[in-house]
């Protein structure tokens, strides 16, 4: 098993495979002894309500009973669910099957799912199925988003076209499961990226067919891609654009932001700053209302200026800092911090004299903010004070901040033992 390809977000969003199906109300009348009793009897007996057995099964383990029950490895469960995949020629059932096994993967330990996690079951299954049917597609999401043979058996001996002809738009939880699979395969570097490249990049342009979980699997397939090196591909991609990234952003879809702020990152990188993001987008997202989008932001603003000086005197412009100053103004806290975040890294790698009309604002956090606001204000004051050689401006700020009560504010830091010595250093100044 590829352990050290397990990725947080993708195990986190595996559980989307799930089709959510209207819930059979019989099976909470039953034990968990019934139901997978029943189960098994309805399978050893070839019983005509199998599927109705089958779907309380489900419905039992989506609430989180029946996987603990002993007689779920006594009776070798997981085991009929493999032989009815792999064998039955009735797709409802293998479509519920499947849906069992998935949810599998979110409840159980991988220990206890080896006879999925190989390459055998997936090339048995490849085959049973002929690339064709819902339930083939979401089993091989699961199993390549944690073997690595897998995903390369996809691409290099079944071929990537014949995946990406597979994918129909028009089926909604077919084609999720497709872009679902080609994502979790964009994990591994492959020759034929170029294909999924210009296969996702037309997709994405599609408003018609993007659902939630696929923006999310485009948008993350793209970010593995730019992982993998290939930035400046899609940097010089004849879709992407400007008009292309406000698209993508437009959707507000939280998740399928931060993928590709992430890769945006690495594109911002792997060209050298060559691409920038306008500074009205920039700001939108960090005061976006979803703290994982403004934190992407963050991150992004930061890496950037820290990439190279060239990128930073373009996106440090007036208009920039008069939105940071609005955000120490207005916004809630996360968002606030995030932007200290942002001053400290204009402070400490590009010019903190850029910043220094700012500082009697970051005395709402000295000494009122979380100690991460409080150092964080500490440190760029320190920083900019120290580097400002315009003796009248410095003035004019220190003057400011005493009209403001913030060496007031700077004397209370003294009872905090992590701020007390910043604190110090900042008080001299007052003292000349």
């Amino acid at each position: 098993m590829d352990s050290e390809y397990k990725d947080s977000l993708l195990e986190k969003h595996s559980s989307l495979l799930i089709t959510e199906n209207p819930e059979c109300e019989e099976y909470m009348a039953l034990s968990d002894e019934e139901l997978i009793q029943n189960f098994v009897y309805a399978i050893d007996n070839c019983c005509p309500d199998l599927i109705s057995r089958i779907s309380q099964l489900k419905c039992a383990v989506q609430k989180g009973r029946i996987l603990n029950c002993p007689l779920f490895d006594e009776l070798s469960i997981l085991q009929i669910l493999k032989d009815i995949i792999l064998t039955w020629m009735t797709i409802p059932i293998k479509d519920i099957a499947s849906e069992i096994v998935c949810m599998c993967f979110f409840y159980l330990p991988l220990t206890k799912l080896t006879i999925f996690l190989n390459s055998c079951f997936f090339h048995e299954l490849y085959v049973a199925c002929n690339h064709n049917h819902l339930y083939a597609f979401k089993l091989y999401g699961k199993i390549a988003t944690y073997v690595k043979e897998a995903r390369e058996y996809l691409f290099e001996t079944c071929g990537v076209q014949a995946i990406l002809e597979s994918y129909r738009p028009d089926q909604k939880h077919y084609s999720e499961s497709v872009m679902w699979l080609i994502c979790c395969c964009c994990t591994i570097d492959t020759p034929s990226y170029p294909i999924i490249l210009d296969f996702l990049m037309e997709n994405l342009e599609s408003t018609d067919t993007l659902t939630p979980k696929i923006l999310f699997s485009i948008t993350y397939a793209i970010y593995y891609i730019c992982k993998n090196g290939h930035g400046p591909e899609i940097y010089n991609h004849p879709r992407f654009s400007q008009d292309f990234i406000s698209h993508i952003f437009s959707i507000l879809n939280p998740d399928a932001t931060v993928n590709f702020l992430q890769a945006l990152n690495y594109i911002t990188v792997q060209t050298e700053g060559a691409f920038q993001l306008p500074t009205l987008h920039l700001i939108n997202l960090l005061r976006s209302e979803e703290k994982q989008v403004s934190n992407a932001a963050v991150f992004f603003i930061t890496n950037a200026i820290r990439l190279n000086k060239n990128t930073s005197a373009t996106l440090i412009d007036e208009s920039f800092l008069e939105a940071i100053s609005d955000i120490l103004n207005e916004d809630p806290i996360f968002v606030r911090v995030g932007a200290l975040k942002i001053l400290e890294e204009i402070a400490v790698d590009v010019d903190p004299t850029k910043i220094i009309l700012l500082l009697p604002q970051l005395f709402q956090f000295v000494p009122d903010g979380t100690l991460e606001s409080t150092k964080l204000a500490l440190n760029i004051i320190y920083t900019s004070l120290s580097a400002c050689s315009d003796q009248n401006l410095l003035e004019e700020v220190k003057n400011k901040i005493i009209e403001d009560d913030g060496v007031e504010s700077l004397n209370e830091c003294l009872d905090i033992p992590e701020v007390e010595s910043m604190a110090e250093m900042i008080l001299k100044f007052f003292e000349e």
